[in-house]
């Protein structure tokens, strides 16, 4: 009798931490890159997402929806961008800024590539030990803000000084690793 008086009180306690928190993980709606020198091109079904100094920019976009309308910004805990990097040509670092005005990820090129807001985060480093491995950047700010009705036109990844490296996208087969919005809930 003891033991399941135990294991009852155990069981309370696990329903309530798990009440307390909750976590979101999120892969993308939209994600494409845009590329300077093919200013008409779009790369909206590539494997992967390229950002380079030369001109490469990625864009992912994160659908919220699946989270219930009765979550609201105060409830984040934190939200974080994960990255998959396969490939790290030159070393460098990236900033994550918001995007300001609507894209889709089949019509996106360089010439219609949307506006980007403020940084969310600066001068995140990827380093060749990164390649294979994921890059995690705190992104809780923009969640809240989105969770509170601003506009959700996701984020850019922008070269912040001279860098070169890929990510996996979501058409991404060989490894399946799409960036992901992991949103830890109060």
């Amino acid at each position: 009798m003891k033991r399941f008086a135990t294991f009852c009180v155990l069981s309370l306690l696990l329903m309530v931490v798990f009440a307390l928190s909750a976590l979101a993980q999120i892969t993308p709606s939209d994600d494409s890159y845009t590329l300077a020198s093919q200013p008409t091109a779009n790369f909206g079904a590539k494997n992967t997402l390229e950002v380079e100094s030369s001109g490469a920019t990625t864009f992912v976009r994160f659908d919220l929806s699946g989270i219930p309308p009765t979550v609201n910004g105060s409830m984040v805990a934190k939200a974080t961008l994960k990255i998959y990097v396969s490939t790290v040509t030159t070393a460098g670092s990236f900033n994550v800024d918001l995007v300001t005005s609507s894209w889709t990820e089949s019509t996106i090129t360089a010439n219609n590539s949307p506006t980007l807001g403020s940084a969310i985060a600066s001068a995140v480093p990827v380093t060749t030990a990164d390649k294979n491995k994921y890059v995690l950047v705190d992104v809780t700010a923009a969640a809240v803000d989105w969770l509170n009705g601003t506009a959700n036109d996701g984020i850019a990844i922008v070269p912040d000084g001279t860098v070169s490296f890929a990510l996996n996208s979501k058409e991404t087969t060989t490894t399946s690793h799409p960036a992901e919005l992991d949103i830890v809930l109060t």
